[in-house]
């Protein structure tokens, strides 16, 4: 049976899902880094939140498209 035929439903295969995974963490993290933190580690936190906002959603797109 393949994907297409199968009843699943996938939340990975959504970009909604996939960007408000990512929206949400990289949120938190912003909330966080300027909250808690200050001077240098501040802005490593926010350049983590970023990457973060751009690297998830590809990595859940290739796991959706892996199956």
């Amino acid at each position: 049976m393949t994907r297409a035929e199968s009843d699943e439903i996938n939340l990975l295969d959504s970009p909604t899902f996939r960007y408000g995974i990512a929206a949400s963490t990289t949120a938190i993290l912003f909330v966080v880094a300027f909250w808690q933190f200050d001077g240098t580690v501040r802005w490593i936190v926010v350049a983590l939140a970023l990457a973060n906002a751009v690297i998830v959603p590809r990595r859940l797109a290739a796991a959706a498209e892996q199956g």
